[in-house]
């Protein structure tokens, strides 16, 4: 019973957070909010212009087919263009940009400036976005566009530049990356949500790694996603701010996943992810610290940040599969499987899915169109799976274990209980007087049920279990609210009493004598009776151990049933 409702309380409160946070992100991006119509048309101005890279000549056919080789620090590359007739309030241009400074100039009036104060103080440029607002009278004019690489390789293509009324061009950029956003901040809600259950399950339970690294993981790949489609540049105008999450986010969540495996494995493998938990950790700081100092910026250190997260997955995905094999030998053992299988395919998913979005990227960027217009579908997916694997992870390992516990509470109480009875047994009565202390006050009280052995030779065994059955609802109705009520063996039992308990052993004994009149009013085959002494460890004349006070206590239960014994010999 306590299995089933423990159960049920875990997945009513899994499967409420995971629908909370759903339903959260849902209301934030549903379709009436974006799915509005512009105010005014959004025209892509991909064609029509004069492109040139360092004064030199490179238009194509399409703005988005456009490709730059070979791109150096203060490479300039170069868009000019008519601006359409069109008159539109609080027109502007909406365009991406890739670690360039960026000026817009409307005939020869520089109307847009980024980057180039950043530059000159040695920070790292933006990869996000850019809105150039118009003047009045702007209809017709040659509009500019001039990008400065700021870092080697900055960009090798060139995203269309859009025009329109500023809101809808915000509006309908979020429109286009409704899908990722809303899993990233899926991510991000869910990862808070399970931060805020945390001190419930440390109070619960014993401390358990897993729902922290899926919040962790969860709360950085939530992050890195909403960077790397410049939410936060968009909700707060802060370059830096957006830069250091996206980044940041990216560099941190190899730490956490080799920190995660490093939890999972043992042995030779569990001292290969702390080596790397230390490497990341280094890496980290170590790029954080040239990225201040202006020596190297960050950027510059993305290669080594894959390779080495790629090298570091590795052990995991080929050598241990998941625990996939292997001899289950209980229920258990295979929900634990099932728990790590699930989080192995989920982890080799999220792996794969930044392999492939590299892989499409360094196409872009080396062989295609340019990196521009490439986006993280495949991590965003990987994300969300590896996350929900996690959690299921640690549903499974909850359930796994609350049954276990369930099985060693069963075995105890068949180990410790009188199967035909349910008192205690005598392990269990023995246990409960060694961890008596003889300074405080207690009372033992030693029975022994009259008849039994005349019961059994002349009704038989059955007999003799009802007599003991009746015996003992008999004791569990009068001492049952005392510390132990205990079948010893036989016909022998024992109970015991302990603090302010000690003061009512004579009305119990009471009590009990009359239940067991009333029982022999009923009862027509055979005779209750009991033969009873007890003892308190306030006469410590006896001895000063427990084990005295039992003696004691069985001594006085036999002078009693020898002086019964002789009353009836005497009566006949």
């Amino acid at each position: 019973m306590r299995y089933s409702v423990e159960r049920t309380n875990l997945v009513i409160s899994i499967i409420g957070v995971v629908l909370a946070v759903f339903f959260v992100a849902w209301f934030l991006f549903r379709g009436s909010l974006l799915d509005q119509t512009p105010r005014y048309p959004v025209q892509p101005l991909n064609e029509g212009w004069i492109v040139t890279h360092n004064d030199r000549d490179i238009s194509g056919e399409r703005l988005d087919r456009t490709r730059f080789s070979d791109v150096r620090i203060k490479d300039t590359a170069t868009l000019e263009t008519a601006l359409p007739e069109e008159n539109i309030p609080g027109a502007a241009l909406f365009f991406r940009t890739l670690q360039s400074a960026v000026e817009v100039e409307l005939d020869g009036e520089i109307i847009y400036s980024y980057g180039q104060d950043l530059h000159e103080e040695g920070r790292m440029l933006k990869r996000g976005l850019c809105m150039a607002n118009l003047p009045a009278g702007y209809e017709g004019k040659t509009v500019i566009i001039r990008f400065t690489a700021t870092e080697p390789g900055a960009f090798s293509g060139l995203a269309p530049v859009r025009f329109g009324n500023e809101n809808d061009l915000i509006r309908k950029y979020i429109e286009e990356c409704r899908l990722a956003l809303f899993f990233g901040i899926f991510l991000v809600v869910y990862a808070i949500l399970q931060l805020l259950w945390m001190p419930y399950l440390l109070i619960r339970e014993s401390a358990s790694a897993r729902p922290l690294f899926s919040a962790l993981i969860s709360l950085l790949s939530g992050l890195y996603i909403l960077g790397y489609y410049h939410l936060f540049e968009l909700i707060t105008n802060r370059q830096s701010a957006s830069t250091f999450i996206e980044y940041g986010s990216l560099y941190l969540l190899p730490l956490v996943l080799s920190a995660y495996l490093w939890t999972l494995m043992s042995g030779r493998l569990r001292r290969f992810y702390f080596y790397c938990v230390m490497t990341d950790i280094a890496l980290f700081l170590f790029a954080c610290t040239l990225h201040a100092m202006g020596l190297a910026h960050l950027t510059l250190f993305l290669p080594i940040v894959y390779i080495v997260a790629f090298v570091e997955s590795m052990p995991y995905i080929l050598l241990t599969q998941g625990g996939l094999t292997g001899y289950t030998q209980t229920a258990n053992d295979e929900l634990n499987r099932l728990a790590d299988r699930l989080a192995y395919v989920g982890y080799t998913i999220f792996v794969a899915g930044a392999l492939l979005d590299m892989v499409f990227f360094v196409q872009a960027k080396y062989f295609g169109a340019g990196e521009s217009l490439m986006g993280i579908p495949f991590i965003t997916m990987g994300a969300i799976l590896f996350t929900m694997a996690l959690t299921a992870q640690y549903f499974l390992h909850g359930v796994a274990h609350l049954r276990a516990d369930v099985t060693r509470e069963q075995l105890e109480a068949r180990a410790y209980t009188d199967p035909l009875t349910g008192l205690a047994n005598r392990i269990r009565s023995e246990q409960e007087m060694q961890n008596l202390k003889i300074t405080d006050p207690f009372v033992i009280i030693s029975l022994d049920m009259d008849g039994l052995k005349k019961v059994n030779d002349s009704l038989g065994h059955a007999e003799g279990d009802r007599m003991l059955l009746g015996f003992s609802s008999a004791l569990k109705k009068c001492f049952g609210d005392m510390t132990l009520v205990g079948r010893m063996g036989g016909d022998e039992f024992l109970v015991i009493l302990t603090g302010a308990q000690c003061a009512m052993v004579n009305a119990e004994l009471k009590e009990f004598e009359r239940s067991l009149f009333d029982m022999n009013l009923e009862e027509h085959h055979f005779y209750y009776s009991a033969s009873y002494g007890y003892a308190t460890n306030q006469e410590t004349h006896y001895g000063r151990r427990v084990r005295d006070i039992y003696m004691l206590a069985d001594r006085r239960m036999y002078d009693m049933k020898r002086k019964r014994k002789q009353e009836r010999e005497a009566e006949s």
